[in-house]
């Protein structure tokens, strides 16, 4: 029996110094921390764009001087940019609503607890968790409404529009509350459980919400559409990363790479695609759409059918970025502030694929498309000796492997009479194939968890 037990104990070491050497061979990514402290990007016009930071607010005027509108006395934790204001609540219970263009605090209230806020004219909502309350900028009090109105549950302001908020209470329901203080509907996104006589409501979680009008979006592993109260359409979709809105479309991106698009006149879904990498965020402004991928590329396609219009690369993680005007302005983790005409975008080019796994002594390829005509084209491959062909509209790269694990970037500079774009593609280097070390982490935590029957079992035997 000694003997079985000693041979029983090597074999769960050897099975756990596997795994270990399993996950050791595989290559593993990073992700920097934003040294800028930049928020949120929004461009408020043509001419200027407003930074939210972790104790900051500033507003660049493009090809001028970053001014600082506002310095936190301590971290924001909450923030919502309106039209021409922000609000913004920090970690020492001010709640405060800035002007946009000036910085000047329009309003300002020192709360023990905050749940969100709206803004509708002069009209400031917000919520201290048990109370909901309207207060013109001038200091008066519209309207007030208590939890004990809700059954006693807390209150949490979601979104608004230019007809009304909507609400949450604790116990999952959505309230749609015009800016007189008047309900209109009501809908419930929970489950009851329950055991013998004791039963609870638990509201299911929600990733994202929109209200346009009266009517409300909410995505939590659907979306769903309700108007009045009622739901007029509800699909499935998947974990949501990302959304954005349009006049009659919404979209989506899910954790596994799809784009999802919508109509909202006719509630449907329009397409599905499956974007080049993982999308950080979304935006729309009018035919277009603005991807950021986790790859350092921003990738534009057609909002109407998802077609590829084109792509580009500031080389930097993106902190934070919009797209409007058809100008697109990124805030780098480093802090540099870069803005791109899309008409300035040449040669238009897009890649279907900036990722590729290859081993020790072998060749990535990439394949990038050229969208556009474009004469005296070239192409170079920043800081690394890579093979280029170019063929009709058809872009080739080969980058070698080199002789050791890692992964690395690779920048391509294509350049044409017009002007010039760069894409950035990644490198995934391993010993032997893609997945192998990971099959090899696996088939040795099952073996492990074969070999743990009770012992009682194994004397049974």
């Amino acid at each position: 029996m000694k003997k079985f037990k000693t041979t029983y104990l090597i074999f769960i070491v050897l099975l756990v110094v596997i795994a270990c050497v399993g996950t050791l061979g595989a290559p593993f990514s990073s992700q920097e921390t934003a040294q800028s402290g930049v928020k949120a990007v929004k461009i408020l016009d043509k001419y200027s764009v407003l930074l939210v930071g972790e104790d900051y607010v500033d507003l660049v005027k493009y090809g001028k001087q970053r001014t600082r509108l506002y310095e936190a006395t301590a971290p924001i934790s909450w923030f919502k940019i309106f039209e021409k204001k922000i609000a913004l609540f920090q970690k020492d219970g001010r709640f405060l609503v800035l002007d946009s263009t000036t910085g000047q605090v329009v309003f300002k209230r020192v709360l023990s607890m905050f749940s969100g806020a709206c803004i509708h004219n002069d009209l400031v909502v917000y919520s201290n968790v048990s109370h909901l309350l309207a207060v013109r900028e001038s200091g008066e009090l519209e309207w007030v409404s208590t939890k004990k109105f809700f059954g006693n549950n807390e209150l949490e302001i979601w979104d608004s529009s230019d007809k009304g908020l909507v609400i949450r209470l604790s116990n999952g329901t959505f309230i749609f509350i015009d800016f007189a203080g008047k309900t209109h509907w009501k809908y419930s996104l929970s489950r009851t459980v329950g055991f013998l006589w004791l039963t609870r409501t638990i509201p299911l979680p929600v990733i994202d919400l929109v209200v346009v009008g009266e009517t409300m979006i909410v995505v939590w592993d659907n979306v769903t559409i309700v108007s009045g109260g009622k739901v007029v359409f509800s699909e499935r979709v998947g974990m949501c990363v990302s959304m954005c809105l349009s006049e009659d479309s919404l979209y989506i991106i899910t954790i596994d790479r799809k784009l999802v698009a919508f109509s909202l006149k006719k509630p449907g879904r329009l397409y599905e695609l499956t974007a080049p990498t993982y999308v950080v965020r979304v935006c729309v402004y009018e035919d277009l759409l603005a991807l950021q991928g986790s790859d350092n590329n921003i990738y534009l396609l057609s909002a109407s059918n998802g077609s590829p219009y084109a792509m580009i690369s500031f080389e930097s993680p993106i902190a934070a970025f919009d797209f409007k005007y058809n100008i697109i302005t990124a805030v780098l983790f480093s802090g540099e502030l870069i803005t791109k005409k899309i008409d300035e975008i040449h040669p238009r080019v897009f890649a279907e694929k900036t990722e590729e796994w290859t081993r020790i002594g072998e060749y990535a390829v990439f394949k990038i498309t050229l969208l556009e005509e474009s004469r005296e084209l070239s192409v170079q491959v920043e800081k690394i000796s890579a093979e280029v062909k170019v063929s009709n509209s058809t872009i080739l790269i080969k980058v070698p492997a080199g002789s050791s694990v890692k992964s690395f970037n690779v920048v391509a500079k294509i350049s044409s009479s017009k002007g010039e774009v760069k894409v950035s593609l990644r490198v995934y280097v391993t010993k032997s194939n893609r997945n192998f070390y990971y099959w090899v982490v696996v088939v040795a935590l099952i073996a492990l968890l074969i070999v743990l029957i009770p012992t009682k079992l194994i004397k049974g035997s």
